[in-house]
């Protein structure tokens, strides 16, 4: 047979080949578990901003309410992805307090 050491012909003829092709397939796939974050984030922030729109026709929505509603939603969605950066938009404009104009100040028309 030609085989001096039976554990050293294991590690060789299947040890490596079958880490390479785990490695393979896991590379092969890794797309998977980005899309499926994807489209988990897009759910995530659909969903948010429908029931925030519903719930605010019934509802006065303070923007501190809100601001804490869009950091959730930020929690949820994974970070690089579209719905993401969505959600950090709305939570920025939410952090923003709207600028009044004075009474005694015109404005520009």
């Amino acid at each position: 047979m030609g085989i001096s050491s039976p554990s050293k012909k294991f590690k060789t003829d299947v040890g490596e080949q079958l880490s390479k092709g785990m490695a393979f397939g896991i590379k092969d796939t890794s797309n998977l578990a980005s899309d499926e974050a994807e489209k988990m984030s897009t759910k995530v922030y659909s969903k948010a901003t429908s029931w925030l729109k519903k719930y605010k026709k019934s509802h006065d929505v303070s923007r501190a309410d809100e601001k804490y509603y869009w950091k959730q939603v930020v929690k949820h969605c994974e970070e690089g992805t579209t719905a993401y950066s969505k959600a950090v938009a709305k939570l920025l404009t939410a952090s923003v307090s709207k600028t009044t104009t004075p009474a005694n100040c015109q404005t520009l028309s």
